[in-house]
């Protein structure tokens, strides 16, 4: 067993509550010209900009590689499901036999 899986075993779940608000307010966020910008704002252009999306009928691209081509698959499911959005990722196995 890895120390990270023996260490999150270990941990209650307030303390994982505790941990994940100390990444989200220790999140440093940059606007489109790399300058620093509110995370907050940020979060709030982010929804405008996929409800936007929604509304025009566009569509997500999302690719990853290795492990990360796991988790573009999973947001993809989460952007299909629960932001109803058209998404799919660059690595689709169906998109690639085409």
């Amino acid at each position: 067993m890895s120390a990270v899986v023996k260490q999150l075993r270990e941990m209650s779940l307030g303390a994982r509550a505790a941990e994940f608000q100390r990444v989200l307010t220790s999140m440093e966020v940059a606007d489109g010209s790399g300058g620093p910008q509110d995370t907050e704002d940020a979060k709030s252009s982010l929804v405008e900009w996929l409800e936007e999306l929604r509304t025009r009928g566009g569509g997500l691209n999302l690719v990853g590689n290795g492990g990360k081509a796991g988790i573009a698959n999973h947001a993809v499911t989460d952007f299909l499901k629960f932001g109803k959005l058209r998404a799919t990722t660059l690595h689709d196995p169906s998109l690639l036999s085409a």
